[in-house]
């Protein structure tokens, strides 16, 4: 499996690449009142208006101050900017890497040269998009 590795608050985190549509440079959001506390409001990418997700608000509990990039996610029919503090690089990962956390598979880590990277999976993406 090919994953994206990106930062969120000095640890690293891992998406499936199949989830990524594109990245892109943290652009001017528009707030949204009432809206959940996770989302730091909507962005326009290539044309289309995408709800941002402070990646610290949803991966750690503390929402991030230092996000620079946008991973731009499609799942089950809805776009979503995941807001993180950068982008390090794309990675095969053997499935045997890859150990389950949590009995809803929302989050799993994968053992990357003696380093814990947490997984994201499209389960989380689930809870949010509720």
């Amino acid at each position: 499996m090919q994953v994206l590795i990106f930062m969120v608050a000095g640890k690293k985190y891992a998406i499936p690449i199949d989830m990524v549509e594109t990245i892109e440079n943290k652009s001017s959001l528009t707030i949204v009142p009432k809206s959940k506390e996770d989302i730091l409001g909507l962005t326009s990418i290539r044309g289309g208006v995408v709800p941002v997700i402070n990646a610290g608000s949803i991966l750690t509990g503390v929402p991030s101050s230092e996000l620079e990039k946008l991973i731009v996610i499609q799942h089950v029919n809805e776009k979503y900017a995941l807001a993180v503090d950068d982008v390090d690089d794309v990675l095969e990962v053997e499935a045997d890497k890859v150990k389950i956390v949590n009995d809803d598979e929302e989050l799993s880590v994968i053992m990357l040269d003696e380093e814990l990277v947490y997984l994201v999976t499209a389960k989380l993406f689930t809870k949010i998009s509720k």
